[in-house]
């Protein structure tokens, strides 16, 4: 009954007693299985939410200029086959990993199943992870590197992305070779900041974005990992760009030349 009292004044300081009539409604078993989803709110992460939600839209400010654009010069095209040496460097010296976000069901694309697994090829019908698997291969080709492929999968996915993989031999990547991390989920909420239910006892969850994926990381073994192969760059990229060159070593190049700690390719 503590257990319960906790969560009941987590609430009341909250103002979101409201999620509990439904359940209270429903009788004793509803009322349970509603306190165990709530025992697995992080109430931290939730006041964030919260605080994010009723933070008033701010107009941008200061002024947008455009980039400074580089003509295509010898001393740019030089530049440009030094960062792309260094880069390859990085990959042969088996410093690089690549990670694949890929949480997300292909629904709007009128597809049953992972995005990963949708059929894009307009002829091969190769699916978004065979295409990203064999820009993988082809960079273990001419690099002799392992290339370890991390793939971060939702909750409502991560069964299914295992058995396409595997029923595809991991696209010739090794089973040892292809990490797959699932994300967690957070409480969805209304514009007025109260739970969403799923059912009167069920709280409604929704995988927790594109930053999950370094909880996703944190909670798995992979980095410990990818430490003792001597992994120490990461390149992400989301399964929905088919058009992503996975590791541009021109664009690894320019990152290490910066002694930059993250760097963005628009």
């Amino acid at each position: 009954m503590t257990q319960w009292a906790n969560i009941e004044a987590a609430l009341h300081v909250r103002g979101m007693e409201e999620v509990l009539h439904p359940a209270q409604a429903h009788g004793d078993g509803a009322v349970r299985q509603l306190m165990l989803d709530l025992a697995e709110v992080d109430w931290n992460v939730l006041d964030r939410q919260l605080s994010a939600l009723r933070q008033p839209a701010e107009a941008p400010q200061g002024v947008i200029t455009p980039p400074v654009l580089f003509p295509a010069s010898t001393e740019k095209s030089q530049s440009q086959q030094k960062a792309k040496e260094q880069g390859l460097a990085a990959l042969q010296a088996g410093r690089v990993a690549i990670a694949t976000v890929a949480g997300g069901q292909a629904s709007r694309l009128g597809f049953e199943g992972p995005k990963g697994a949708f059929p894009l090829g307009p002829v091969s019908g190769a699916s978004l992870f065979q295409i990203l698997a064999g820009q993988i291969q082809r960079l273990r080709v001419l690099t002799q590197a392992k290339l370890p492929w991390i793939i971060q999968t939702g909750p409502s996915n991560h069964a299914a992305t295992a058995q396409f993989l595997q029923a595809r031999n991991w696209f010739g990547l090794g089973a040892s070779n292809v990490h797959l991390v699932c994300q967690g989920t957070l409480p969805a909420l209304t514009p007025t900041g109260q739970f969403l239910l799923a059912a009167p006892g069920r709280l409604f969850r929704n995988p927790d974005g594109h930053g999950g994926f370094y909880q996703a990381l944190k909670n798995s073994t992979v980095l410990p990992t990818l430490r003792d192969q001597g992994i120490d760059l990461l390149y992400y990229c989301q399964v929905d760009n088919p058009l992503a060159r996975v590791a541009d070593p021109v664009f690894l190049g320019h990152h290490l030349q910066q002694k930059a700690q993250m760097s963005v390719k628009v």
